[in-house]
């Protein structure tokens, strides 16, 4: 079961680190309304956020370094619960971009939630030790999985639109 948490919570650094790094404007925005900084400082920010995920992700999964980086997992998901605060707070409107979406709700409820979850999951993988290669490998593979089904998802329309010309493809006359 912690293997699944493990996996749940780095397939959400994976997609929403890759979505920073391809789009770092909507994370900007968003931190714009909680943050004092200038516009460039932000996309700068939200750059340097998304490679803190990824690299989570592959110390998660790497047995030597990976009690670093369920510090570093637990770290970002106290700093995800804090915005989140600071966006009810400021009554925060511009989509975060928050988990690899490309727009999707503001800072608030759900990213101080979904921080809490990193926090408690990095802490009970910690505090259990869990680093031996098999529990490591599943949840590498988990983490995987879950990606590859929540890209599927994301793109939906277009892997549907893929699948319908793939079956409506006339066999060339031969």
């Amino acid at each position: 079961m912690l293997a699944i948490a493990n996996a749940g919570v780095l397939s959400m650094f994976l997609q929403a680190g890759a979505a920073k790094i391809v789009r770092p404007g909507i994370s900007a925005k968003a931190l714009a309304e909680v943050l004092p900084l200038r516009a460039e400082s932000l996309r700068w920010l939200t750059k340097l956020t998304a490679v803190a995920e990824l690299a989570t992700v592959l110390a998660v999964v790497l047995p030597p370094v990976r009690p670093a980086g369920l510090v570093l997992a637990g770290t970002l998901g106290l700093l995800f619960a804090v915005l989140g605060l600071a966006g009810l707070v400021t009554g925060s409107s511009e989509p975060c971009g928050c988990f690899g979406t490309q727009n999707g709700k503001p800072l608030g409820m759900a990213n101080v939630l979904t921080g809490l979850v990193f926090v408690v999951v990095s802490a009970v993988s910690l505090w259990m030790g869990a680093y031996d290669e098999t529990f490591v490998a599943t949840t590498a593979l988990l983490t995987t999985v879950f990606s590859a089904g929540w890209l599927m998802w994301a793109n939906r329309g277009h892997l549907l639109r893929i699948i319908d010309n793939v079956r409506n493809r006339e066999e060339p006359a031969g």
